[in-house]
């Protein structure tokens, strides 16, 4: 049987024991809770884009716009003014000479010069006629500008749904109307800009819109770069920008184009039926 004196040395060494098992086995700090800051809900995240600080001011700017179909491509530098909801107005900067290209979009009317044909064409500012001059997809006047802006399209129907939706990479949100989507958002990392959109106009199809990096001008940021793609019409349109301002006092007057003395006015509606064009 054990003695009492035995027992007494075991029991320190087993404390001797425990004490050097624990002083050689890591610490564990407990670390500070992590409290999350203010995190924006769908509704003010797609409201704060669609409203954003330039909805009132024009952009100007000098770009390299190329412009690809199935038929022939076209890659030229020009002076862009843009301003919402549906104001714009294109010029080509050739490396000699006059513009060869004009192109008014307002309120009433789409206008289009061709000053090397002396072909001036007229018609509504509508998706079908600006079409025939910008691969632009299904996409109305309105859509097209915001996007150029690097805003969602506004949205027609007052009724709509928000949903949010993420990847390991990256979070967006699902725009419904009507039980339909219309529009899916892609945010860059900082959640403040667009990355990517995805849109589903009215006719049916997707058109792809890819944002390059945001540059800040005054108190507005713009993307450097925007892709608008219509896959299955095999269209695409690049804008680069460059030389970038903003002005909060010009007048829609100054994106009308005056129709010079001496051209062929031609009804854009009827050049469009025409054989060989539709």
């Amino acid at each position: 049987m054990m003695n009492n004196v035995t027992l007494r040395h075991r029991q320190r060494f087993s404390l001797l024991l425990l004490f050097l098992f624990a002083s050689c086995a890591p610490a564990t700090i407990a670390r500070p809770p992590v409290t999350a800051g203010p995190v924006a809900s769908a509704a003010d995240r797609w409201a704060r884009l669609s409203k954003s600080s330039n909805s009132h001011e024009t952009l100007q700017a000098i770009a390299d716009l190329d412009l690809q179909t199935t038929g022939p491509r076209y890659h030229f530098k020009a002076a862009l003014l843009l301003k919402r909801p549906a104001l714009m107005r294109i010029e080509s900067i050739p490396l000699i000479g006059p513009p060869d290209f004009l192109l008014s979009l307002t309120k009433e009317s789409l206008k289009v010069f061709l000053p090397g044909k002396k072909d001036f064409y007229l018609g509504r500012p509508v998706q079908k006629n600006l079409a025939f001059f910008l691969p632009t997809g299904g996409l109305a006047p309105a859509d097209i500008v915001a996007i150029l802006m690097g805003l969602p399209p506004p949205l027609t129907d007052q009724q709509f749904d928000i949903k949010e939706i993420s990847t390991e990479s990256r979070s967006g949100l699902e725009i419904f109307s009507k039980g339909l989507k219309v529009q899916t958002l892609w945010f860059t990392n900082d959640g403040e800009h667009l990355s990517s959109m995805e849109i589903h106009p009215p006719g049916g199809g997707v058109i792809n819109v890819n944002y390059g990096a945001y540059r800040k001008t005054g108190n507005n940021w713009l993307p450097e770069k925007v892709t608008l793609a219509d896959p299955d019409k095999k269209a695409r349109i690049t804008v680069r920008y460059h030389d970038v301002s903003w002005n909060e006092n010009s007048e829609d007057a100054s994106f009308d184009l005056p129709i010079p003395a001496g051209v062929s006015l031609l009804p854009l509606e009827q050049a469009i039926g025409a054989p060989g064009n539709q």
